[in-house]
């Protein structure tokens, strides 16, 4: 401390005066304090101290327990998308109906719009029996006609992909 006093003093923020008059107090308080006292100011400020870093590593595993719960719901989502994914391409290829395309147009509805698609008489009989559905592709043709068995399963996980089916 003294050599804080001694700084203070050099660069004249304290007088001389002021500085004995510190160093006095000091002194006194010590001496009221005695060694029991001291002690006693040593311990508080060790527990207070370690009660600092227990608080702090109580934070910083909470911190760490949300990164994982942030990663491991990151992870479920790709899952799930990798899952949904997976269900639509097997869907569209083992559900399509063979020879589907055709000259007859057949009319639904995709959002605030009418639309048709060129389909062959068997598939328009199998869509308006609710056989057969409509379902947004991903390959070259915007749209795919499949068997009802799997624009079911569409539905339940991909319903957004399912454009036209008529349930019975």
């Amino acid at each position: 401390m003294a050599d804080l006093r001694d700084q203070m003093l050099k660069a004249g923020l304290i007088s001389e005066e002021q500085a004995k008059r510190g160093a006095h107090e000091k002194r006194q308080r010590n001496k009221q304090i005695g060694k029991d006292g001291r002690a006693q100011e040593d311990q508080a400020r060790k527990e207070e101290v370690r009660r600092a870093d227990q608080h702090k590593a109580q934070q910083d595993k909470q911190r760490a327990s949300e990164q994982l719960d942030k990663q491991q719901e990151k992870e479920r989502a790709a899952q799930e998308k990798q899952r949904k994914q997976a269900l639509i391409e097997r869907c569209l290829r083992e559900g399509a109906l063979p020879r589907w395309e055709g000259n007859r147009a057949y009319y639904f509805r995709e959002g605030n719009q009418v639309v048709f698609l060129l389909v062959s008489d068997e598939a328009r009989t199998q869509l308006e029996a609710g056989k057969a559905a409509i379902v947004r592709s991903d390959g070259r043709a915007r749209y795919a006609v499949i068997a009802s068995g799997f624009a079911k399963e569409l539905i339940e996980g991909a319903a957004e992909r399912v454009i036209a089916f008529h349930r019975n």
